[in-house]
């Protein structure tokens, strides 16, 4: 049976190759947008529970509440910083080197085409 799975599986990637990589290379992109509006979406929210710290602790706030509320902004800064370089570095990579990808794309459209 997993003959048979391997002859389909070569047709789909003869027929569907070339897209399944640029769809990949999408999502893979979007990720790391992804990555970095979490880190915005957490910062932005961890920040505002930092300002709304006040209404909670009428007594004053005690100081292992602020460093958590500041170690967990700082975290999310950090998230939202990574996922930025990240997007921003791939992008440049696959913008660069466009022609590079798109050979090697080729090339693995080219080995299913051969086996199919």
């Amino acid at each position: 049976m997993s003959v048979v799975y391997s002859i389909i599986f070569i047709y789909f990637l003869s027929a569907f190759g070339e897209t399944i990589a640029w769809i990949c290379v999408v999502i893979l992109q979007l990720a790391f947008i992804a990555l970095a509006g979490l880190g915005f979406y957490g910062w932005d929210q961890s920040k505002k529970a930092g300002e709304q710290l006040g209404e909670s602790y009428p007594d004053g706030i005690p100081d292992e509440v602020i460093e958590k509320n500041t170690k967990e902004t700082n975290m999310a800064l950090g998230l939202m910083i990574l996922g930025g370089i990240l997007a921003s570095t791939f992008f440049c990579a696959v913008c660069c080197g466009y022609s590079s990808l798109k050979t090697a794309i080729d090339c693995i459209d080219a080995a299913a085409d051969f086996l199919a």
